[in-house]
């Protein structure tokens, strides 16, 4: 037996055998996740059909897109010609491929087809989406870290983490950020398959990254190196690095996983070409995590909410809780306590501890560098610190030193490795990686380099990704699984007591209150129906725009606008029409002067008219109370300009432009 694979069966416990997951155990832990899901979202599960989590941004766009979605899917299911055209969003008309504007989101789409079929509901689609990102990522870490340590306590523990992180109060708007639930279904079927050679588990590793990697273009770039360095990690702890079938097996279900994603790459490809759809360094900068931002948490967070908010900025809320990161330490010490301890002579002991202050000196001073920037030392022997690269460097040069010279440090680190090295170092790099092109601590440059702006300069597609601090969905994971460790280690004597404590902590560290519904606190009555309008009971016009000829394209009229605009595609799941209007991730070439001109349009309606023939629009709606003073000049003005109107519903009207 390798060394590598007598500390595995020395270590954590990873038992092979399918009873580990009796019925008495996984059903339970669903309901409990189900369980906690509601009451943590309470009220939304009550209202799920009416009312729409969070805010009336995103949310509604991430709801048109799975609507849509599962209109055209449905569709093509009787007229195969639907496929055409397929991602053509009927946004920003006549602009090809507007899907690829933002997520496509064919992973959530296809959970809740069924849903849709039955109920032509996007709302309620969305909601039990976001409801099940929170059950499935809960349970499917419970798998996980079940198979990995044969641990209920520790599983459930590691589920909860994983589940109700405070990082994910952050994202209650963004179902893409939140749907990292294929995460440690994909590891827990790669786990069962080596374990067991079964090709089932195999299957549901694919089909759980795929989904993955459709649910969102983040994760497809962020998590997959992860998924292939867990794939040679698990395979040289068990000494099988040469182990032929098992590569084939693996590169199989890989070569499936990359093919099926991408088939739905191919249009973002054409997206970027014909619109150099990228991110500057600028953007991309200002999406980058702060190192401060592991000291600042959502002011959604009951508990933290007003208390940890040291610099907060856009996607700047990472603080990942105090107690994963107990049970994550407590994890790494019961992996390196237990090795065995060989004598040393004097001499290289006091080598080893003269080499280990050394190590320490670097690597501590390269924190201080990373907080603050620069390190000024007054004395007789003046030290100036500024540079975190080099001491790191530094530090990790002495400590290669200490493990030649040191028996039992090797001895250790081995242990470390081979156990949680995976997820401590996965941990270490994603929450390096949150930090961008450019490290910044208090908004200012770090002398620290870069793994992201490697990714950025030479792996294509990451210079189209806005967000490098969501990296921080990745850290979750990987700090989740080591507190499933952590907790199984420190449950062994009162598993019930210590999983019911230790559950109550991490649901009160990532509790958010009040849960918000329609951009306003549970408690107002109104809903999103009155809010963004009835799709099933259409008011005269958007009735009398449902009964056009499928030639017309619509003007919604303010255009511009993100809230009004997201409202109108909203409403377009009723009557079907294509629209001048969109709101995504980018915007055609022209859009802007666009709605210049269109907000103009009650002092020049020609230059509006001509403007909204060039985009092919047919039928403009006019809605005045959107527009303030001008709403009742701008239908007036279009009129007088040759428009006829054919619908009016209180402030809005239908006209048919000429």
């Amino acid at each position: 037996m390798s060394s590598a694979a007598s500390i595995l069966h020395g270590g954590v416990r990873s038992s092979g055998r399918l009873d580990v997951l009796t019925m008495s155990r996984w059903w339970q832990a669903l309901a409990a996740y189900v369980a906690l899901t509601v009451a943590a979202t309470w009220p939304l599960a009550p209202r799920a059909g009416t009312d729409i989590a969070w805010d009336l941004g995103d949310p509604v766009l991430n709801a048109w897109i799975i609507g849509r979605n599962c209109q055209r899917i449905l569709e093509a299911l009787v007229n195969p010609m639907q496929w055409r055209g397929f991602f053509d969003g009927g946004i920003f008309h006549p602009a090809p491929l507007t899907l690829a504007y933002s997520e496509h989101l064919l992973g959530p789409t296809l959970q809740a087809l069924p849903v849709y079929a039955l109920t032509a509901n996007p709302v309620l689609c969305y909601n039990l989406l976001l409801l099940a990102t929170h059950v499935l990522s809960g349970f499917g870490m419970y798998l996980f870290v079940r198979d990995r340590t044969g641990s209920v306590t520790g599983a459930f523990v590691a589920g909860v983490a994983f589940a109700f992180a405070p990082y994910r109060a952050a994202h209650l708007s963004h179902l893409q950020v939140l749907s990292a639930q294929w995460m440690p279904l994909a590891l827990f079927g790669i786990h069962r398959y080596l374990n067991t050679g079964g090709r089932l588990p195999l299957a549901g590793a694919a089909v759980s990254l795929l989904l993955l990697n459709l649910s969102s273009g983040y994760y497809l770039f962020f998590f997959t190196p992860f998924a292939a360095l867990y794939v040679v990690w698990e395979l040289a702890r068990r000494g099988r690095l040469a182990d032929a079938g098992a590569w084939r097996h693996l590169s199989l279900a890989a070569g499936s996983v990359v093919l099926l994603t991408g088939l739905s790459v191919l249009p973002y490809v054409e997206v970027q070409r014909q619109l150099g759809m990228s991110r500057g360094l600028a953007e991309v900068r200002l999406y980058s995590a702060d190192v401060y931002a592991y000291v600042t948490a959502s002011p959604a967070l009951q508990l933290w909410g007003d208390v940890v908010g040291t610099y907060s900025r856009a996607e700047g809320e990472l603080f990942p809780g105090l107690t994963v990161l107990v049970l994550a330490v407590v994890a790494v010490f019961a992996a390196t306590g237990s090795g065995r301890r060989p004598d040393t002579s004097l001499m290289r002991r006091w080598a080893l501890r003269l080499v280990g202050g050394v190590a320490l000196a670097h690597l501590l001073g390269a924190g201080a560098v990373v907080l603050a920037r620069r390190i000024v030392i007054d004395s007789p022997f003046p030290l100036r610190l500024t540079d975190a690269t080099s001491l790191l460097v530094r530090g990790a040069l002495a400590t290669v030193v200490m493990l030649a010279l040191s028996p039992r440090m090797r001895a250790t680190g081995r242990r470390l490795l081979w156990t949680e090295g995976y997820f401590v170092v996965g941990a270490l790099l994603a929450a390096w990686l949150t930090l961008g092109p450019v490290p910044e601590s208090l908004g200012q440059p770090v002398t620290l380099a870069s793994p992201y702006r490697v990714a950025y300069d030479y792996v294509p597609g990451f210079d189209g990704l806005r967000v490098p601090a969501r990296f921080a969905m990745v850290l979750t994971f990987m700090l989740a699984v080591l507190a499933g460790s952590g907790a199984a280690r420190v449950g062994r004597r009162a598993p019930r007591t210590v999983g019911a404590l230790l559950t109550a902590a991490l649901l009160l560290e990532g509790w958010v209150s009040p849960f918000v519904l329609n951009g306003a606190p549970a408690e107002d009555p109104d809903s999103v129906t009155s809010r963004l309008g009835d799709l099933d009971r259409p008011g005269r016009v958007y009735a009398t725009v449902a009964a056009l000829g499928p030639d017309a394209v619509i003007a919604e009229l303010p255009l511009g606008g993100p809230f009004e605009d997201v409202r109108f595609m909203y409403q377009a799941l009723g009557h079907r029409h294509r629209l001048i209007n969109g709101y995504s991730g980018f915007f055609p070439e022209g859009y802007r002067e666009l709605a210049t001109a269109l907000s103009a349009a009650a002092q020049d309606p020609g230059a509006a008219l001509r403007a909204l023939e060039m985009q092919g629009a047919t039928h403009a709606i006019v809605h005045a109370s959107l527009m303030g003073e001008n709403g009742a000049l701008v239908e007036a003005a279009l009129v007088d300009a040759g428009a006829t109107p054919l619908a009016r519903d209180g402030d809005a009207v239908l006209l048919a432009l000429p």
